[in-house]
């Protein structure tokens, strides 16, 4: 069974992680000073013993340790401080002196620690440094001698006192952690606002009924990430709004162009159903209508279909020989149409593209040249390369367009008042996928006027689109 974990805000995560780090730091710190001051103790108490073992062996008059000249010329606390100075001849034990209460101290069990083999734990004493020397001499008679110095120095107030250091430090510690804990949750909480913000924004708007008609997030100005990230969520915000209104336009504008034909098939139905047996001479004509009304619906289906799958299909792109592929589409729609196509322009390298796509844009402008323009008319293509662009233009020399249409001639469903004039067939969707399809090979498809009359679309392909490939 798969355990769920719940998930932390951004103020929790970072109280968490500095509560860790905190801990790491408050450990490692506390050792570290434990040790600094054990260290310095240790070596204190090394440096106290070698003086004092310094002083027994100062102490030695013709060869023999006067315990009186010591104890008259050193000071030494002997409630935690022991001395035995054994004499041997020949190795034999001769004398053993003791400090006061060393004798009995000594009849304690002992044992020593691994590490620290100067460090010894007495029963019901506590804590001992031990230290000790020999010293060799000559007796009077010629007999080898030796006197062996041992002290013990206690460790307890040393050890209460690391106690009381660690309890110390403990403490500070952990003040400083719990109010490192409410000062961070409180600056994480500060830090996180403006993403909470955000994130309570989106989901109202997420929420709402008219979610995508919303103005945009608050964008906040510090911390520079939430800014940065609000900034982008609202160009988001803004181009699905925008696509949504489109498709809404859409859906309403081609309602309206089916609408439209629909109406006038069922009009024309009931005129010969009405009309058929005392107006026969009315059958002919209203199935002429419905027939062409019939196409006109067909087409309109079929440029719908077309917009839907352009955004849908997978282009592949290759190095297209580009004046080859305009000579190849001229020479196909040359057979197709009555105006005279001109090809101009030189040779150039060939561009990353896709030819399909490439093809179809011709083969679209072409044709919607021929149909604005004089059968007897000339339609140019003409071609030219720069060092980062290469731009195609078709010409025609037809009626024109006016400024008004060249803003809106991209849009879905929108026809010039001079091909309605015209009475040009047509669903005013063709330069819509046209346009579109130029985005999907990354170029672009704009429009101007050619001199003296006519139109003349320019579309631009870039070259450093190589590089993606």
């Amino acid at each position: 069974m798969k355990i769920k974990m719940k998930r932390r805000s951004s103020a929790s995560q970072m109280t968490l992680d500095y509560g860790i780090m905190l801990i790491i730091i408050t450990i490692i710190t506390s050792f570290a000073v434990m040790a600094v001051v054990g260290s310095m103790f240790v070596v204190n108490t090394r440096s106290n013993s070698d003086q004092l073992i310094g002083s027994l062996s100062n102490s030695v008059v013709d060869g023999q340790f006067d315990w009186k000249y010591w104890k008259a010329n050193n000071d030494v606390d002997t409630r935690n401080t022991f001395i035995a100075v054994t004499t041997k001849d020949n190795n034999k034990v001769v004398k053993k002196q003791y400090s006061e209460n060393a004798e009995e101290f000594l009849y304690k069990s002992f044992r020593s620690w691994p590490v620290l083999k100067n460090v010894q734990v007495r029963e019901n004493q506590g804590i001992y440094y031990h230290a000790d020397r020999v010293v060799h001499f000559t007796s009077d008679s010629g007999q080898p001698r030796q006197i062996k110095y041992q002290i013990w120095i206690s460790l307890n107030r040393v050890i209460n006192l690391f106690k009381k250091l660690f309890i110390v430090i403990l403490s500070i510690n952990l003040f400083s952690f719990v109010l490192g804990l409410i000062v961070i949750s409180k600056l994480a909480n500060k830090l996180t606002r403006p993403l909470k913000s955000l994130v309570s924004e989106t989901k109202q708007i997420i929420n709402s009924p008219t979610a995508m008609y919303q103005s945009n997030l608050t964008v906040a100005d510090n911390p520079k990430e939430v800014h940065d990230l609000t900034i982008e969520f609202n160009k988001l915000l803004n181009e699905l709004n925008e696509n949504i209104k489109r498709d809404r336009q859409f859906i309403s504008d081609a309602s309206h162009e089916l609408r439209t034909p629909i109406a006038g098939i069922k009009g024309n139905v009931k005129l010969i159903q009405r009309r058929a047996d005392e107006h026969p001479e009315v059958v002919p004509e209203s199935l002429n209508y419905i027939e062409a009304e019939s196409d006109k619906m067909q087409n309109l289906v079929e440029s719908l279909l077309a917009l839907s799958k352009v955004d849908k299909v997978e282009l592949s792109f290759t190095g297209v020989d580009v004046l080859a592929t305009i000579n190849e589409t001229a020479g196909v729609m040359r057979r197709q149409i009555d105006q005279t196509i001109q090809v101009s322009g030189v040779e150039t390298s060939r561009v990353v593209t896709n030819k399909n796509s490439l093809q179809q844009i011709l083969v679209t402008l072409l044709d919607n040249a021929q149909k604005y323009s004089p059968k007897d008319s000339i339609i140019e293509i003409n071609q030219i390369e720069t060092d980062s662009e290469i731009q195609i233009s078709v010409a025609d020399q037809g009626i024109g367009m006016s400024e008004e249409d060249k803003q809106h001639i991209f849009d879905r469903f929108y026809r010039g008042e001079a091909a309605r004039n015209a009475k040009i067939e047509g669903t005013g969707l063709g330069l819509a996928i046209t346009a579109r399809m130029a985005e999907l090979i990354y170029a672009k498809l704009t429009v101007t006027n050619n001199q003296p009359n006519g139109t003349k679309f320019i579309l631009t392909i870039p070259k450093h689109i190589s590089e993606k490939f």
